[in-house]
Parts: C-alpha cells; structure tokens; sequence
C-alpha cells in the first residue's frame, strides 16, 4: 500500500499541486467510442501545465466497471510528462 501511496503522491497529487494551469478534457461525442462500448463509466482527463517546469501533464484516470482491465477495482494513476 506504500507504494501506491507514493506512486499517486508522485504522479497525481504533486503534479496537480504544482500545476500553474489545470483543465480537464471534455467527454467526447457518442461516434468516438470505440466497438466494446462503455467500458469505462467513470472517465476523467485533467491536463496540467507547470509553466515554471515547462511540463505538460495528462492524467489520465478511470472507473472499470467491466472487471475487464488488470486489478479491476483498484485505484491507478498514470501521469505522462513531455
């Protein structure tokens, strides 16, 4: 559990603290799903911009309500930087 805990602290909640911009993507249009459907029910995108870092940040974070993905039911974060 430490780990996670420091994987989301490292990912997640450093990243969104230190952001000097935060948005979040909005749902895209019903044609844009893919064939299996709505896998994941609850789906959020926030981008975070660290002007000071020069980062931009998309995280990118999900509820699997199939079980279909690995460790279904357990909270994961990924934060990707450029």
């Amino acid at each position: 559990m430490q780990e996670l805990e420091a994987r989301l602290e490292e990912h997640l909640y450093a990243p969104i603290r230190t952001a000097t911009g935060r948005y979040v993507l909005g749902e895209l249009p019903k044609d844009a799903l893919h064939d299996y459907g709505p896998i994941h029910i609850d789906f959020h995108e926030p981008v975070l911009i660290d002007r000071l870092a020069a980062t931009l940040s998309l995280l990118v974070t999900a509820d699997d309500q199939s079980g279909a993905c690995r460790g279904a039911n357990r909270p994961y974060a990924h934060g990707w930087s450029n």
